[in-house]
């Protein structure tokens, strides 16, 4: 990576100081501000970067210097088996699902989707907060955590959306014959590169364990879904999800078609999402900090700055724990 800088930083000039960068396919997948000058300083010290998910972008942007957010939804502690919360531990009924005998679905979905405690701890820890300092938000968690409660946020969405839970990105479903035949049991909404990512809401695991045909509401919440809402009142999009962040690219632009491209798609303004896989421990301590910080500068950018320096302090020094975080402006 520092070798890639090192092609990038001759062409820019001395005086230069702000940088727009839209990665294509693999550049899409790196935290650029990340990237080490030397012992003691990364380029986001020395250049302000702007991470955008397409050149086109960057006509229309207008550098957002303060924001008022008087409003949130938070996410979080999603009962995915829809009863009680689960260990995570396989459950017979989906050792049947016709994608546990297809390369196309990801090992880590073969087996249903585990609670994730923290994602809990996190958005009532948030929901505290904002409590305290006087903003409005609602809070839904285990069963009530649905996707027809995200869907109904079409057209009137707050000030922050922020959704706590696992994400997920499929193989294209493209160009083979185990595609096609998955595409045929799937329907036309998984025939889209943007129906293949997604996040998962209340009662998602049943998907797999009873009728892999798409239905309405059904608790995978694709990209594609997302990208049908207008969320334009919305400022700012939280989306702490593994791989949030990413998205395929079987399209001929190579802009990665995920859940933060859906997101914008939908109107909002900024997201804040992640690059890869992290501790959700990790995950809590960041974004409790970032929410603090949030409502200090009312800079998005300033916060997950201040946020990732606060992670170092603790012992999180390894750019593994920082560096995934990012807002795409």
């Amino acid at each position: 990576l520092y070798k890639l800088w090192n092609s990038i930083e001759p062409t820019l000039g001395p005086e230069i100081h702000t940088v727009y960068i839209s990665g294509s396919n693999f550049f899409s997948e790196i935290n650029y501000g990340a990237i080490p000058l030397d012992e003691a300083t990364t380029v986001s010290d020395k250049y302000d970067l702007h991470i955008m998910l397409s050149t086109s972008d960057v006509i229309e942007y207008k550098q957002t210097v303060n924001n008022s957010y008087k409003s949130a939804c938070l996410i979080g502690g999603v009962d995915y088996k829809e009863s009680k919360h689960r260990s995570g531990d396989t459950h017979d009924g989906f050792k049947d699902a016709e994608w546990n005998f297809t390369r196309i679905l990801p090992q880590n979905m073969r087996s249903g989707f585990r609670y994730l405690p923290n994602t809990l701890k996190e958005v009532n820890e948030i929901s505290h907060f904002l409590d305290s300092i006087g903003i409005a938000n609602t809070l839904r968690t285990g069963k009530e955590a649905t996707e027809e409660y995200v869907k109904s946020l079409n057209g009137h969405s707050p000030d922050i959306v922020h959704l706590a839970t696992h994400g997920f990105m499929l193989a294209p479903l493209f160009n083979d014959t185990t595609g096609q035949s998955l595409r045929d049991d799937l329907g036309t909404q998984y025939q889209t590169v943007l129906s293949q990512s997604g996040l998962l809401l209340s009662g998602a695991n049943k998907k797999w364990e009873k009728d892999i045909r798409q239905k309405a509401n059904d608790g995978i919440l694709s990209s594609q879904e997302i990208a049908e809402l207008n969320l334009s009142h919305s400022s700012l999009a939280v989306l702490m999800a593994c791989m949030s962040g990413l998205g395929n690219t079987t399209n001929l632009t190579g802009v990665p078609f995920g859940v933060a491209y859906a997101f914008r798609m939908a109107g909002v303004k900024q997201i804040l999402c992640c690059l890869w896989d992290v501790d959700d421990e990790v995950t809590f301590t960041m974004v409790s900090d970032f929410y603090h910080n949030l409502y200090t500068t009312n800079n998005a950018k300033k916060a997950l700055e201040l946020s990732r320096q606060k992670l170092k302090e603790r012992g999180y020094s390894s750019a593994f724990y920082w560096a995934p975080f990012v807002i795409i402006d």
